[in-house]
């Protein structure tokens, strides 16, 4: 079959056209450049995660006694506001060491997280994905946290990765502390896979005993240099969550870059 050169021209210029069309479209989904972040602090999005969530490591991670050691669970929580945090490490989803020190550079928000808690299951998304033990919960609820997150920052996404976005789980079913294969289904679950700056990290009994989940849901921000800038829990204004402290991080942002 004869193809003529019109012919191979205009394909050409029709694929070429096609990859600039969705060249443009990830930058504009991805919203800017992505910030680098190294391979031993990066968060729920990695490839073996993915590997975990379908069954491939169904068993729960083997820790050293090093990295134990560096689980630290004996700190002062909550933080006190406008000082600096104690250091304090936990585990992730993949079963390894997250020590907050090495988040040190961009500001830090964490959630405080408890899995049976139909507050922590509503602003991770059970409007849309249903509710995390029973798919039929939460449904037709209040919008998830990150899509009020957006819309009062001004359209920076809760998965931007000039910042850190910490879930630190306090409590799995029967308000026990959770196990990573818990935290790795309730990434699965609400889609928190895809979050480059996520880390979803496992309470223990210490922390539980502690604090509690009087605290849930709750949230602390950190400046770059994690300095506590203030938080919001149980009790305090509802307003004050997105009218205060949100659009405090996207002007921390700012100021970080």
């Amino acid at each position: 079959m004869r193809v003529s050169y019109l012919t191979l021209s205009m394909c050409l210029v029709f694929f070429l056209g096609c990859e600039l069309t969705k060249e443009k479209s990830e930058k504009k989904e991805g919203e800017g450049t992505p910030v680098a972040v190294e391979e031993e602090i990066q968060g729920t999005s990695l490839d073996e995660i993915e590997s975990l969530l379908e069954g491939k490591a169904a068993k729960e991670p083997e820790i050293s006694e090093e990295e134990l050691a560096l689980v630290i669970d004996k700190v002062k929580w909550p933080f006190a506001v406008n000082k600096p945090i104690p250091e304090f490490a936990l585990l992730d989803v993949r079963g390894k060491v997250v020590n907050i020190r090495k988040l040190a550079g961009k500001p830090v928000l964490i959630e405080y997280v408890s899995f049976e808690s139909k507050a922590s299951q509503s602003l991770a998304g059970s409007k849309r994905y249903g509710g995390f033990y029973n798919p039929n919960d939460g449904l037709g609820g209040a919008a998830s946290f990150r899509t009020y997150f957006g819309r009062y920052t001004g359209g920076l996404s809760l998965k931007h990765p000039s910042f850190f976005y910490l879930q630190i789980v306090l409590a799995g079913e029967g308000k026990k502390p959770p196990k990573i294969s818990e935290m790795r289904a309730w990434a699965k679950h609400f889609e928190y896979t895809s979050f480059r700056n996520m880390f979803i990290l496992q309470g223990t009994e210490t922390l539980l005993e502690t604090i509690g989940t009087a605290v849930v849901p709750g949230f602390q921000l950190l400046d770059a240099e994690q300095k506590l800038l203030g938080g919001w829990f149980p009790g305090d204004n509802a307003n004050d969550l997105y009218t205060a402290l949100v659009p405090a991080v996207a002007e921390l942002v700012k100021s970080t870059n």
